[in-house]
């Protein structure tokens, strides 16, 4: 297997493993949770996770960024796991990604910004495949 694609599936290992751990911190306080008596699993991942999950198998697939391929992968694990905490918005553009297929333009929706550190929470596989060494 590639080792560039290795290293981004490393890299989303770490990521699920710190997503999973900040999620704690929604249900539980911090003051709670020691380094000693951490809550027994399963932790449970989230969106930023599952959309990075996309991300990796688009890259292995062609080994860039091919938005049309990321937007219905991303659409397709929504429709199968909509519980990760998904935010309203991004629930409306997937779900008329699966339905009309229109990625670039729905994805106006959001202005072409983010709304908060999903974006960084998923570029990890994408630094990891791009540093060729």
């Amino acid at each position: 297997m590639n080792t560039a694609i290795e290293k981004a599936k490393r890299s989303l290992e770490g990521l699920s493993v710190g997503d999973a751990f900040g999620q704690l911190f929604f249900q539980l306080s911090p003051y709670r949770i020691t380094p000693s008596g951490l809550p027994q699993g399963p932790w449970r991942w989230t969106d930023d996770t599952h959309m990075a999950m996309s991300i990796v198998e688009i890259l292995a697939t062609y080994g860039r960024i091919e938005q049309d391929a990321l937007a219905r992968a991303f659409a397709g694990r929504y429709a199968k796991e909509p519980f990760r905490g998904y935010g309203g918005g991004a629930r409306r553009l997937l779900e008329q990604i699966a339905e009309e297929g229109l990625a670039r333009i729905v994805a106006r929706l959001f202005g072409a910004r983010s709304y908060g550190n999903g974006a960084a929470m998923r570029v990890a596989p994408v630094g990891a495949i791009s540093r060729r060494t």
